[in-house]
């Protein structure tokens, strides 16, 4: 479920950090607000030091990502005020895209295309700090690691990488391309570190038209449905979609029913692997949003809505506790759900 979007409001907003509900059940983190954003330090490690006048730019993204965060360091959200309002839409970013009336950054436009690309447990876990007039940093947000599932950060480095390419999708609305430089200041050797993850700068060029994936950017979704077998994937279908590929190579696939099954067998092996390893379990746990009130507090992460979850929720069958036991009915629910989906995929790309 993506959970990035922008406030009906538009008003400044904090990421809503992880905090403990007393002493029950203290190893589930339990829902906190979001309140007014206000920064108190520096971007970390980018060489320049200082603000540079950069809040008024930051507050506008904020205003565009919901809950990404793009001050340097701020205040933590402590309790949950009651009655603090949390109908803001977690899904308004998906309804349209800001125009150049409202906001004539193309920066921040093409940062609006870049913030609903497809990431890690819907971590979002990246920040953004506009720099002169024609270029950015981006930063990760190490406080969105998964250091039980994903210790050396492939996956939130992968994230990264989709973000940097809806970036371009989105740049070429306005007729620029981008000069990506990665890790401009170096990389850690074992995971993420403070410093910057890529350096984009923004040039003008008459050449550059509308990506055709422009068009499609806002109907992405995730299904994680059963597939249905009576329809079948061809090779000459495959060929077609890997031919698209921005270079020869880059995109390999298979119909193939042998193969297929390989596939399936190792999906479904490493899904059992992690939901039965139970600190990878509670880290998933930890992250999902059961319900509208979280998801609208969180904005981000993995999320269990409808009206069965909101039922469940009312009569207290739906619980962080009852989704991290592995007797509960609730856990083998989630489970036989996701295998459903494993067991009936007939064709796979990878990259």
């Amino acid at each position: 479920i993506p959970g990035n979007g922008k406030n009906k409001r538009w008003l400044m907003r904090l990421r809503a950090e992880t905090i403990f509900s007393g002493t029950r059940h203290t190893q589930y983190p339990w829902q906190c607000m979001e309140l007014p954003m206000h920064t108190t330090g520096d971007f970390p490690e980018d060489g320049r030091g200082g603000d540079g006048g950069g809040l008024a730019r930051r507050s506008i993204l904020q205003g565009l990502a919901g809950a990404a965060l793009l001050g340097a360091s701020c205040s933590r959200v402590m309790a949950a005020p009651p009655g603090i309002n949390t109908d803001s839409d977690p899904l308004a970013g998906w309804q349209g895209l800001p125009n150049a009336a409202h906001y004539p950054d193309p920066r921040v436009r093409a940062l609006a295309y870049a913030i609903l690309a497809p990431n890690v447990q819907n971590l979002q876990p990246w920040m953004a700090r506009l720099v002169g007039g024609d270029s950015l940093l981006v930063f990760a947000d190490l406080s969105r690691r998964l250091p039980v599932s994903d210790p050396p950060d492939r996956q939130l480095t992968v994230s990264f990488g989709t973000f940097t390419e809806l970036m371009c999708v989105g740049a070429s609305v306005d007729g620029y391309r981008l000069e990506i430089k990665p890790f401009p200041n170096g990389a850690g050797t074992a995971m993420l570190d403070t410093r910057p993850i890529v350096a984009i700068r923004f040039v003008r060029d008459a050449t550059v038209q509308p990506d055709p994936l422009v068009e499609h950017v806002l109907t992405r979704s995730t299904n994680r449905l059963p597939f249905d077998p009576t329809v079948r994937v061809t090779a000459e279908q495959i060929d077609k979609l890997r031919a698209q590929a921005i270079r020869s190579g880059l995109l390999q696939g298979t119909a193939d029913p042998a193969f297929a099954k390989r596939i399936r067998d190792i999906a479904r092996k490493a899904f059992l692997l992690e939901m039965s390893t139970a600190g990878v379990r509670r880290e998933l746990v930890n992250l999902t949003r059961i319900g509208k009130a979280e998801l609208s507090s969180y904005r981000w992460g993995p999320a269990l809505l409808g009206p069965a979850v909101e039922a469940a929720i009312a009569d207290g069958s739906m619980t962080r506790a009852s989704l991290d036991d592995v007797t509960s009915a609730r856990y083998r629910a989630g489970v036989e759900s996701y295998l459903g989906a494993v067991d009936t995929g007939q064709a796979y790309f990878w990259i």
